[in-house]
């Protein structure tokens, strides 16, 4: 008795009946029963007793009883093993689906039940997979239903965040794009997020006081009938503009009233300062002008040094230019005068040998038919006396043109001395 109540206080759900098995293989199903559940085994394991449970409902069991539901012998789940070959009897007979009642005419292997259930059964009832839809339906209803849950998830078309169908009304009450009509009714649509700036800046619809508020004119009308205020109130604006204009000097001459009397007041306590005091203000005066006029030299020296260095850079550019052309006259010095040198070689060579020639035909000839002694050695003194003749002649031609190259140098390097002084110049 008091095992049966044990078991009463304890759920023990069956997982597979002998109801599940076909026909053929029932009554064999019916000496295979869990003693707690009083279904077939499902998932059997035996105790050190030989009893034999569903997994699930001898833990269930031991996790409040630490005894055998049957023999009450002291157990814990270290003493249970599981039963290999019942299990496998067991898996290779034929069931049918557990949703039979709704229709479904499935039939298969134990082994393959948990797998129909759990994937491809159409009348198997599960829950809504959108968070916060708890609606139980069969599984073939699953595509139509999440089509139109009131807890899909869509996107706001103004904000574009992403939202349930459910809570998508509440969502357009705070968006701040949502598109909305103006409050005031001028016709206008905006964002929720620009709606104050509109009516404050942008419609024609608001509410404002004249902008002569401040000096009189206590009127307040729609902008858009500002203008028309403006033209009929235009006489009345002018009054105010005119007392204003009144006020406004005499409160300037009670200013400078002010600040003539505080001048004085001023004026007054220098005279009476201490002198050491005045001298000292003195003294800051001038060294203030000091060192304004310190600045300004600083800046004047800065202009002076920097239009000196350009001045230098330009003048040595200049002198750059001019030791080029230097080089260049330099060049055409030396070219002209080994040129004026090789013509008068030229000349002299040509001059002595025509001479030589002639000496040698005509003195040469007279003097071996007229003396009868050695006509060679007379030939050779008349020819060295010609030759020496020739040379001091040549000599002269030569310190000539070479007195007229220096007088030609010379003027050249007058002439290179005027360019300069006129590039200078320049």
């Amino acid at each position: 008795m008091q095992s049966n109540q044990e078991q009463l206080d304890i759920n023990f759900e069956a997982k597979l009946l002998p109801e599940d098995f076909t026909d053929d293989f029932k009554n064999i199903v019916n000496d295979y029963k869990c003693p707690l559940c009083q279904g077939v085994y499902f998932n059997p394991y035996v105790d050190k007793c030989g009893h034999v449970f569903c997994k699930e409902c001898i833990y269930k069991y031991l996790d409040q009883f630490h005894q055998c539901p049957l023999s009450k012998y002291e157990l814990n789940v270290d003493n249970l093993n599981k039963l290999v070959f019942m299990s496998e009897i067991l898996e290779k007979q034929l069931v049918k689906c557990k949703n039979r009642n709704f229709d479904c005419d499935w039939k298969g292997r134990l082994c393959e039940l948990e797998s129909h259930i759990n994937v491809d059964c159409k009348k198997q009832k599960i829950i809504c997979p959108h968070r916060g839809c708890e609606k139980i339906i069969f599984r073939e209803e699953k595509e139509p239903h999440i089509l139109l849950c009131d807890y899909r998830t869509l996107a706001c078309e103004f904000c574009e965040i992403s939202i349930s169908f459910i809570d998508l009304k509440n969502h357009f009450d705070v968006c701040p794009k949502f598109v909305m009509d103006c409050l005031q009714k001028c016709g206008k649509q905006v964002e929720r997020k620009d709606l104050t700036h509109h009516i404050e800046e942008d419609c024609m619809n608001t509410i404002i006081d004249c902008p002569f508020n401040g000096i009189g004119c206590d009127f307040t009308c729609s902008k858009k009938e500002l203008s028309k205020h403006f033209k009929y109130s235009s006489a009345e604006h002018m009054l105010f503009m005119y007392s204003l204009i009144i006020k406004t000097q005499k409160n300037s001459n009670a200013v400078k009233q002010n600040i003539f009397n505080a001048i004085s007041k001023f004026q007054d306590k220098v005279n009476n300062m201490d002198p050491n005091l005045y001298n000292f203000q003195i003294y800051q005066e001038e060294k203030n002008i000091i060192t304004e006029n310190y600045q300004l030299i600083s800046e004047i020296r800065n202009s002076l040094n920097s239009l000196v260095e350009n001045d230098l850079k330009n003048h040595y550019d200049v002198f750059s230019q001019l030791k080029v052309g230097f080089i260049l006259n330099n060049k055409k010095k030396e070219e002209l005068k080994n040129e004026v040198l090789n013509k008068d070689i030229l000349e002299m060579n040509i001059e002595s040998q025509s001479k030589y020639n002639s000496i040698t035909n005509n003195e040469g000839s007279i003097n071996t038919l007229e003396l009868n002694e050695n006509p060679i050695e007379l030939v050779k003194a008349e020819d060295n006396n010609a030759s020496n003749s020739s040379k001091s002649k040549l000599l002269g031609n030569k310190r000539r043109k070479n007195s007229d190259y220096e007088h030609q140098e010379v003027e050249i390097n007058l002439i290179t001395i005027n360019d300069e002084k006129i590039t200078i110049a320049e």
